[in-house]
C-alpha cells in the first residue's frame, strides 16, 4: 500500500511537470529574420485610441520582451516593443483571415523608458489573452528624482477589432514608497499579484 502511494505521487509530480513544461514553451523568443518577414508584408493598423504609432514597427534585434504566442484572439502571434525618444510602441502581429496584420497600441510618457517586464494572461477568462508591460522612467522633484512604474494593459476588443489600453483597471490601486522613491508596481509580480486581487475582480464588473 505505501509503495502504491509513492507510485501515485510520481506519477502526479511526472504529470505536474510536465504540464509546467508546457506553459513554460507556450511562449518563446523568434527568430530575428521570422518577425521581420511578417513586419514586411504586416497591414499595420492604427489605434484610434492613441492615434499614430511613436515609431517605426522595425525590428533589428530580439530581446527579452519579443515574444512569440497567444495574444488577444491570435493563437500565434508576434508582440514586442519599439522605444523612441518620445516613449515606446507595443506591436502586435497577428494573422486575421489569412491576412498579417499590425497594431501599435502605443504608450506615451516623459523621458527615457525602460521596459521591466512583459508577459500575459486571460485576466477575464474569456478565452482572449491580455497583454501586459511594465515600464519605468526617472522624473525629478523637490524631494529628488522618482522611479515611476506604469503598467500597460492591452485588452482585444471584438467590436473594434483592436487592442485597447485598459488603464482603469490600476486607477485608485497604485502603491508608493517613499523610502525607495518609488511609485507605481515595480515587477510583474506585483501586477499579477494585484490581478488577483479582490479589488480588480471588482474593477471587471
Amino acid at each position: 500500500m505505501k509503495r502504491l502511494s509513492v507510485l501515485i505521487s510520481c506519477c502526479f509530480l511526472l504529470v505536474s511537470g510536465v504540464v509546467l513544461a508546457q506553459e513554460a514553451k507556450t511562449y518563446s523568443s523568434p527568430k530575428l529574420k521570422d518577425v521581420q518577414a511578417v513586419i514586411k508584408q504586416a497591414k499595420v493598423v492604427q489605434n484610434q485610441q492613441v492615434g499614430d504609432s511613436l515609431s517605426s514597427p522595425e525590428i533589428k534585434t530580439i530581446g527579452r520582451d519579443t515574444f512569440y504566442g497567444p495574444a488577444g484572439p491570435f493563437k500565434k502571434a508576434y508582440t514586442y516593443v519599439t522605444v523612441s525618444e518620445g516613449g515606446f510602441a507595443l506591436w502586435i502581429a497577428g494573422n486575421q483571415e489569412g491576412e498579417w496584420k499590425l497594431w501599435s497600441p502605443a504608450a506615451r510618457a516623459d523621458g527615457m523608458i525602460t521596459v521591466e517586464a512583459m508577459f500575459f494572461d486571460d485576466v477575464q477568462g474569456d478565452g482572449f489573452v491580455e497583454v501586459f508591460v511594465l515600464h519605468s522612467w526617472m522624473k525629478g522633484s523637490m524631494d529628488g528624482a522618482w522611479t515611476n512604474y506604469e503598467v500597460e494593459a492591452l485588452e482585444w476588443d471584438q467590436k473594434t477589432n483592436t487592442f485597447v489600453n485598459r488603464s482603469e483597471w490600476f486607477e485608485g490601486n497604485i502603491p508608493m514608497s517613499a523610502k525607495d522613491h518609488t511609485h507605481g508596481f515595480t515587477t510583474a509580480k506585483e501586477v499579477r499579484k494585484y490581478l488577483k486581487s479582490k479589488k480588480f475582480k471588482k474593477k471587471l464588473k
